[in-house]
């Protein structure tokens, strides 16, 4: 059994991220998943307001992960991620370290 939280009106397909926000200018990718994505958008905010852009992403799947977007979005931030973890032990980036 699965469940996934879901934004209304929003479509989401199993092993497919997706990146919440973004812009030429971004600085670095920020990761989070459920709880945690809170914490990267407010970071997102902050950040904004001192002419800081950031990519966002939401990896709300985490077994089939998605690695082209991952890849994709950390090479147009020169490599620079942030992943924000809740240390739950079938985490998000328990998954991811053994990707990067």
């Amino acid at each position: 059994m699965c469940f996934i939280r879901t934004r209304q009106a929003e479509t989401f397909q199993i092993g497919q991220a997706k990146v919440v926000c973004h812009s030429e200018n971004d600085k670095v990718t920020i990761i989070g998943a459920g709880l945690t994505l809170q914490e990267a958008l407010l970071a997102a905010d902050e950040l904004s307001k001192e002419a800081v852009s950031i990519h966002v992403i939401d990896l709300f799947t985490i077994k089939l992960l998605d690695t082209v977007t991952i890849i994709s979005n950390a090479k147009a931030t020169s490599g620079r991620i942030i992943t924000v973890e809740e240390h739950y032990p079938e985490g998000v980036f328990d998954a991811l370290g053994m990707v990067l």
